[in-house]
């Protein structure tokens, strides 16, 4: 594209390149102190960081020229060993990713909480971020966010999604350990077809119905075991 370089347009372009650039590398800072903590609590002993490569914006003649930022991670310990990573796309599983991901997310989120207005509505959703977890991660992970010296749970209101109802189960056991129950909904859905229509339709079970109600729920959605019990 063309742009007249003394033009207004032009300097608050450059001024917000300036103030993103900043911006930018304090998150990263921050991500590289934060996250591989994060990372130590969830139970991996993998320490990484990110490398950010700032965009270039510039002129030539009266064309501009934009190159796209990179942010690059790179493992820098790996099992206590000093092992550069440079590709842990290749070198890591997915769980070990899934973590990190995690771990980033997490730090992001911890940032943002620290520096955003306090009446700002602030939740977090897990929409199976833990399925490819095996059940000793996922026991670390929940602990985590439980704890209330994390504050997670004081900052922000946490939703677990899942389609594994074991996951569900194991979820609502640690709630329960926690001793804070009272402060959650436990809901489940099912598919539930109409005896005369044969159209589906949602049936969601709310943890607080009656129990008759709940066996009548399960009978719909023809989970006859659970309607047994």
């Amino acid at each position: 594209i063309q742009v007249y370089k003394y033009s207004e347009e032009n300097k608050q372009f450059d001024k917000f390149c300036v103030h993103f650039e900043k911006e930018m590398q304090d998150l990263i800072d921050f991500i590289n102190i934060n996250a591989p903590l994060i990372l130590e609590k969830l139970g991996y002993d993998i320490e990484f960081k990110l490398q950010y490569s700032e965009h270039n914006h510039k002129k030539v003649d009266v064309n501009y020229h934009c190159d796209s930022f990179k942010i690059k991670l790179v493992i820098t310990k790996y099992m206590g060993k000093s092992i550069p990573i440079h590709r842990p796309h290749s070198f890591l599983n997915e769980a070990k990713i899934t973590a990190i991901a995690i771990a980033i997310r997490l730090a992001v989120l911890r940032k943002r909480v620290n520096e955003e207005a306090p009446d700002l509505l602030k939740f977090i959703v897990f929409d199976d971020v833990m399925i490819s977890l095996d059940m000793n991660n996922r026991d670390k992970l929940i602990d985590f966010l439980l704890d209330e010296d994390n504050k997670f749970t004081k900052d922000y209101q946490l939703i677990f999604l899942t389609h594994d109802k074991n996951l569900y189960e194991f979820v609502g056991s640690k709630i329960k350990k926690f001793g804070n129950q009272e402060n959650w909904v436990f809901k489940e859905m099912y598919s539930g077809i109409d005896s005369s229509t044969k159209i589906e339709y949602p049936i969601i079970i709310d943890s607080k119905l009656e129990l008759i109600d709940k066996a009548q729920c399960y009978y719909d959605s023809k989970d006859y075991t659970a309607c047994s019990i």
